[in-house]
């Protein structure tokens, strides 16, 4: 049986590889762009993807499958914008909504990081 993996994460954790793991095993690591064939005498696989304390969700693959490894859209847009609410904390001169966006920013980038544990990536 043979799957063909291919990164597309764009310019997030670019500069870093991508571990694919198949059946809880590192099988290789992926630059941005890159394409590898798994292959197995079983009838079907699981992938995951991990980067750092990154993850990814599993995803079962079977005999032909071709599955993309992309960020998952929310867990960068909730990325994003915590650090605009930091931006916005920096330059603001209230002393109040300084606080008031350090602090969202700051609970943000804590949901982020425990909800990026699992599902930073997405497979398809």
């Amino acid at each position: 049986m043979e799957v063909k993996v291919k990164r597309r994460t764009g310019f997030m954790g670019a500069a870093s590889k991508v571990v694919l793991l198949v059946d809880e095993k590192e099988e290789t690591k992926l630059k941005n762009n890159e394409e590898y064939n798994v292959t197995s005498n079983k009838n079907s696989i699981t992938l995951k993807a991990k980067q750092m304390f990154f993850g990814s969700n599993a995803l079962e693959a079977k005999n032909g499958d071709n599955v993309e490894l992309k960020i998952n859209p929310i867990c960068l847009l909730l990325y994003v914008v915590s650090f605009v609410l930091l931006f916005i904390a920096v330059f603001n001169d209230g002393r109040e909504i300084k606080l008031l966006f350090s602090a969202g920013a700051l609970i943000l980038l804590i949901i982020t990081s425990i909800f990026s544990v699992k599902s930073w990536f997405v497979l398809k």
